[in-house]
């Protein structure tokens, strides 16, 4: 059995954490962030017809009439409804 300081043990810990912590935190924010652009989903876009049968899915007019789409599915081609292509 050892005796030991737990008070002292504990607060060694939570300096330690903080600091790991703070380091992880400096070290994400110096990573480079992404390329990211907002998509229009399937439901949202102007080329997509929806299904009577299934109001979850529906087709493409702008790529293939026959390719059925989930109303979350979402492409290069989908722009939102009630903007023109210029």
């Amino acid at each position: 059995m050892y005796l030991a300081d737990l008070q002292l043990a504990n607060r060694g810990w939570k300096d330690d954490f903080c600091e790991i912590l703070d380091d992880l935190m400096e070290s994400l924010d110096e990573q480079p962030t992404i390329d990211a652009v907002p998509v229009v989903r399937c439901k949202d876009c102007k080329y997509w017809s929806r299904d009577r049968a299934n109001i979850h899915r529906g087709y493409c007019l702008e790529i293939v009439p026959e390719a059925w789409m989930n109303e979350n599915d979402f492409c290069s081609y989908g722009e939102p409804r009630g903007e023109r292509k210029e």
